[in-house]
């Protein structure tokens, strides 16, 4: 069903990849499957033509990533990057299906409990990666250019939304799997006080995690209360103008 997918299109949220058991029977709409590695024979629409917010793809784009890798992907983590930049193992874990085709499959997306439990600091520090266009201490861990490709607007402004099941809207604002301060289909950019350099990591429960190249700053807020109060994008924005307004000042 999927001949013409590429890992670009998972990269970016346009696969249109559906999975058996993703029918919403709750307010979960985007993905919700616990068999994500089973493809629907009805895809959501062509890969690259449109644009959804999907968890059943993230988790089957984390499977194909750890079929080329040969082994898991916290491993394969943990060796080319997490060590090398000092990350607490204690302090950091990353949920599993366990194993498909003899190989343990971590989650693509944080749902069924299979994501990323993370220490704010541990966090910070992959930011910091980031932040320094992938070199830590003089080695350069991930390419410069993928830093680049990846930061910036990947899901032009043209692009429509492919369900009407996700309301989660990347288009115009969003790069590989990191949110970018964009131009939205309304003329305005994403975090308008925000620099237009400004991208960020972001997840259920208010998790956040902001790289700010003009002010050399990594911010990271990570909690569990996105049941009690949703912080909106614009509360995100006020809290960032106020920064930069401390900074000037």
């Amino acid at each position: 069903s999927y001949p013409d997918v590429r890992l670009s299109h998972f990269a970016t949220m346009t696969s249109g990849y559906k999975s058996v058991g993703d029918t919403a029977t709750t307010g979960y709409t985007h993905g919700a499957s616990k068999t994500p590695f089973f493809p629907d024979s009805d895809p959501l629409f062509a890969p690259g033509s449109k644009y959804a917010y999907w968890d059943a793809a993230m988790n089957q784009f984390a499977h194909i990533l750890t079929i080329i890798a040969e082994e898991p992907l916290d491993a394969f983590f943990k060796r080319r990057i997490g060590d090398p930049i000092g990350m607490n193992t204690d302090a950091w874990h990353w949920g599993d299906f366990g194993p498909i085709g003899g190989v343990k499959v971590v989650g693509g997306a944080g749902n069924n409990g299979k994501g990323i439990y993370i220490s704010a600091i541990e966090m910070a520090r992959f930011g910091l990666l980031f932040l320094n266009e992938g070199n830590w201490n003089g080695s350069q861990l991930i390419s410069k250019n993928w830093i680049k490709q990846s930061t910036q607007v990947q899901v032009p402004a043209s692009m429509k939304l492919g369900t009407p099941l996700s309301d989660i809207d990347g288009i115009g604002v969003y790069g590989f799997n990191w949110w970018v301060n964009g131009i939205r289909t309304n003329g305005s950019r994403f975090w308008p006080d925000a620099p237009a350099g400004t991208y960020a990591a972001s997840g259920y429960n208010n998790n956040k995690m902001f790289i700010i190249p003009a002010w050399d700053m990594v911010v990271v807020r990570l909690g569990l209360d996105e049941n009690e109060l949703k912080i909106t994008d614009n509360t995100w924005n006020d809290f960032i103008g106020k920064v930069g307004n401390a900074i000037e000042d």
